[in-house]
C-alpha cells in the first residue's frame, strides 16, 4: 500500500494516424497523478519530487491554468465559475495527472483533471491541452457519462498540429483512474476519424523509488 493518495502511473502511449495515410507507434512513459491538497506533504516527504523547486522531479502551479488567483485550486476554481457557471465546494478534492517538470525541464502536452465530490465520485473532468508554443487550453466535460467515464466531442478551435486544422473536433474518452489509467482522445476531421491518442497505464504507489525508475 501507498502511504499517499496520489500515485504513479506506468504507461504506454499509442498515436494511429488513419488519414490521410496510415502510421502507427508506441511508447513508454510515466504519468503523476496528484491530489492538489497531498501537495505539502510530498514536497515535504519525497526527496526527489518538489513543489516548485528544482529536483529531478519538479510540480510548478504556473505550468498549468494560471488566471492571477494564487495557486491551482484557485485558478481551476475561476475558471469553472466564470467561464463555464460551476461552482466548487470547499470540500471537493482535485486531482492531476500529469507529466512533473524533469530536471527542471518541461514537456505536458496533456494532463487531465479529475474534480471529485464530497462522496468521492469524479463529478467534472478537464483535459488541458498544451501546443508547441506554450499556449494552453482546457476542454471541460462537465459530467461523467457513466460512473467515472466522461465521453465528449468537442471542437478543438486550438493550433496544436500543422496536421489537422483548428475545425477539428477532438473525441474525448477519460475514465478516472483506478488500478487502470485509461485515457483516449481521437482527431474528428468532417466527422472522420483521422487520428487516435490513447494512453493506458497500472497503477504503482509514489514513492522516491518509483521515482528513480522513471
Amino acid at each position: 500500500m501507498s502511504a499517499y493518495e496520489s500515485s504513479l502511473y506506468e504507461c504506454e502511449v499509442v498515436h494511429e494516424r488513419l488519414l490521410p495515410r496510415s502510421h502507427r507507434f508506441c511508447y513508454s512513459m510515466f504519468y503523476l497523478d496528484l491530489w492538489l491538497d497531498e501537495l505539502p506533504r510530498l514536497d515535504r516527504e519525497l526527496r526527489l519530487f518538489s513543489v516548485d523547486r528544482l529536483n529531478a522531479f519538479t510540480f510548478r502551479d504556473s505550468d498549468h491554468l494560471d488566471l492571477g488567483a494564487g495557486h491551482l485550486r484557485l485558478n481551476l476554481e475561476k475558471w469553472l465559475l466564470e467561464q463555464n457557471g460551476i461552482r466548487l465546494a470547499p470540500d471537493w478534492r482535485i486531482r492531476l495527472v500529469t507529466l512533473p517538470r524533469i530536471g527542471g525541464y518541461i514537456f505536458n502536452p496533456a494532463c487531465f483533471y479529475f474534480i471529485h465530490d464530497s462522496a468521492g465520485r469524479a463529478v467534472h473532468a478537464i483535459c488541458e491541452v498544451t501546443n508547441t508554443f506554450h499556449e494552453m487550453k482546457p476542454y471541460l466535460l462537465p459530467r461523467p457519462t457513466g460512473e467515472g467515464f466522461f465521453e465528449q466531442v468537442l471542437v478543438k478551435n486550438f493550433y496544436v498540429s500543422p496536421f489537422s486544422r483548428l475545425d477539428t473536433a477532438f473525441h474525448f474518452r477519460l475514465e478516472a483512474p483506478g488500478e487502470k489509467l485509461r485515457f483516449q482522445i481521437d482527431d474528428l476531421d468532417e466527422g472522420r476519424r483521422t487520428l487516435i491518442s490513447m494512453v493506458h497505464g497500472v497503477r504503482r504507489p509514489l514513492n522516491d523509488r518509483a521515482l528513480a525508475s522513471c
